[in-house]
């Protein structure tokens, strides 16, 4: 369910607010959603889950002030917590991929994590922008917040198809870390979960 509303809220809700056909509370429903599942799915994390728990809280009390006020200071807001929420809940599932849960359930938190790590680093693209104007060029338009999520996944992805481009210094090393870590990732988290998964399915050939 986590990881159907994250792609829903991601790449279908959150465009479809910023061309005006999806209104402030319904991101914030869509949000609400995505993170108590978060919650539900992160509850083994047994010395966290206070943590995760008030994350949640905080985070859907900012996404739903903003739906009733939406302004300069809420647009802060909801991006420092899509930041500090994004690379937590990145974390805690990496730790699932490690740990010793049911190879299906670790498949689950390696999707779940990169999602989270695209998400966070759209926060600190959207914060970047918010505090220091055109840091991140899109030419002949302004910037909707539904692109600071497309801008970090095409560029974890190193797709870099150059439409938008950063400008001020330390995005460009923001977005050269982006890139860094999504072939890290890949090499790190996902050929060893692969390599993992290779071998668990040999044993079982092996011991039927």
């Amino acid at each position: 369910m986590l990881l159907a509303a994250f792609v829903l809220e991601i790449f279908v809700l959150s465009p479809l607010i910023g061309m005006g056909l999806v209104s402030l509370w319904g991101g914030a429903l869509a949000t609400t959603l995505t993170l108590v599942s978060a919650a539900i799915a992160l509850r083994r994390h047994t010395a966290a889950h206070g943590v995760v728990i008030a994350f949640v809280l905080v985070s859907v009390a900012i996404r739903w002030g903003h739906s009733f006020v939406a302004a300069h200071a809420t647009d802060l807001f909801v991006a420092g917590s899509e930041l500090i929420v994004g690379g937590t809940f990145a974390f805690l599932f990496l730790r699932d991929v490690f740990s010793a849960v049911r190879l299906p359930d670790r498949l689950l938190s390696v999707l779940l994590a990169y999602l989270f790590i695209g998400a966070a680093f759209g926060g600190a693209y959207h914060l970047a922008e918010l505090v220091h104007p055109d840091a991140l060029s899109l030419p002949g338009r302004v910037l909707r917040a539904s692109e600071f999520n497309y801008f970090s996944f095409i560029t974890l992805c190193s797709v870099g198809y150059g439409d938008i481009v950063p400008v001020h210094p330390l995005v460009r090393s923001l977005a050269a870390l982006e890139a860094l870590t999504g072939q890290l990732y890949l090499l790190l988290v996902v050929s060893r979960f692969i390599g993992e998964w290779s071998t668990a399915s040999i044993d079982g050939h092996t011991k039927g």
